[in-house]
């Protein structure tokens, strides 16, 4: 009994004390950050979040109407940049001005790579190269490239790279190029992680959830683009999938995951938030219960296990008609 009672004393005191190392900051006040993707959503919130932190923010943003949308909502210490992670050039316009901008004894302390695009739910063949390609392009490739280009910034403050994957870059499902990206992003930033650690430069992933964004509007986004596809396959191809397998399809997205997206983005920008500003930030952050326990768990089970969650979980997967012959 003694030692049941040491041991859980060992086990309290150890939880206590990494609870309060977790909540040690750094002062962030007057730092410089760059964060893509501020048009809506996470990058918009952590934009803000951020300025009333006290740090000079770029906000980079891809359209005119998201900049002067968050200028008006900012301080005069946000700035914002035009920036499509897509063209190199645009990239290379980006940073140019923002060094120009930061004083010549200071750097980025960090980069906030949030840009992003949805999927395309359903089977692979709907979907062409180009579809694919450009979800991968702002994913994964626009990633890259804003970080390789920013990287003598973040050098130059020994800064903290901070990038966006999601539960799908762990347990993947098949979203048409998004889960192919966000397995990209977890390579990159494991490598870079490693490759930047004797400039002491930092960099930390985060593996969200399904949150309530634009990216999870199912009727404004998602189920328009679904449509589109299904629309433009031959009357062969539709016939083999049948009308009930398409509609099964859009109601399994949104009963199992849409509907239930979190509204609470908090938990994701206060991810971004701590991995700039904590003394010992995490290398990777599971913002959202489903990702804590339903994806996250499910990466870790046997591949015979995953492969046949309808038969675990008494769940209903859409089968095509021709498959049921």
């Amino acid at each position: 009994m003694e030692f049941l009672s040491l041991a859980f004393l060992v086990v309290f005191v150890f939880l206590v004390s990494i609870w309060l190392l977790d909540k040690i900051k750094i002062n962030i006040n007057g730092r410089y950050v760059l964060i893509t993707g501020c048009d809506t959503g996470f990058g918009n919130l952590i934009a803000k979040q951020l300025d009333k932190k006290g740090c000079y923010v770029f906000a980079a943003c891809f359209t005119e109407k998201g900049a002067s949308d968050l200028r008006a909502a900012s301080s005069n210490r946000l700035k914002t940049v035009q920036m499509d992670v897509t063209k190199s050039e645009s990239i290379k316009a980006a940073y140019d001005i923002v060094k120009a901008d930061i004083p010549a004894n200071k750097g980025l302390w960090g980069v906030i790579n949030n840009a992003g695009v949805t999927g395309h739910p359903g089977q692979y063949n709907w979907w062409t190269r180009e579809e694919i390609r450009s979800i991968i392009e702002v994913n994964l490739l626009g990633v890259v490239e804003v970080t390789n280009v920013f990287l003598p910034l973040i050098k130059k403050a020994k800064g903290r790279i901070v990038n966006i994957s999601s539960a799908h870059g762990i347990y993947s499902m098949p979203i048409g190029g998004y889960e192919m990206a966000k397995y990209g992003i977890e390579a990159f930033s494991d490598g870079l992680r490693i490759l930047m650690k004797p400039y002491g430069v930092t960099v930390h992933i985060l593996e969200p959830g399904y949150f309530r964004t634009e990216v999870t509007n199912k009727d404004g986004n998602i189920f328009p683009r679904m449509d589109r596809a299904w629309n433009r396959l031959t009357p062969e191809e539709r016939e083999e999938y049948g009308e009930e397998y398409y509609q099964d399809l859009k109601n399994v997205m949104s009963e199992r995951f849409l509907d239930n997206a979190s509204d609470k983005l908090y938990l994701v920008t206060d991810a971004m938030e701590h991995a700039l500003t904590a003394w010992w930030p995490w290398r990777r952050y599971l913002p959202g219960w489903d990702a804590k326990l339903l994806y996250k768990p499910l990466s870790m089970l046997p591949a015979f296990l995953t492969d046949n969650l309808d038969l675990i979980f008494r769940i209903k997967t859409p089968i095509p008609k021709v498959c049921k012959k």
